[in-house]
């Protein structure tokens, strides 16, 4: 996932962006995994300035990565054959 910065003359929101690869059409499409809420929230909710808000989302978003790494781990579960007595 990676950070996106919308600015508007009003506010700067901030978006966590997860892009995903099409191998049988060879493309590429990202969409909005997270709204992270503006730069200015965050300032004021964790008392940062604006390089501090952008460093606490890019810090949300390598969790969320984590997150869906961890979730998405492959498991491997062995069966044994049932044993057939006739």
């Amino acid at each position: 996932m990676r950070l996106k910065v919308a600015r508007s003359s009003k506010s700067t929101r901030l978006y966590a962006i997860k892009s995903t690869y099409d191998p049988k059409t060879k493309k590429t499409s990202s969409k909005i995994a997270a709204k992270l809420g503006t730069a200015e929230e965050a300032m004021e909710r964790e008392g940062l300035d604006y390089d501090g808000a952008i460093a606490w989302a890019r810090a949300e978003i390598a969790r969320m990565t984590e997150k869906e790494a961890f979730d998405a781990a492959a498991v491997t579960i062995r069966l044994r054959p049932a044993k057939r007595g006739i």
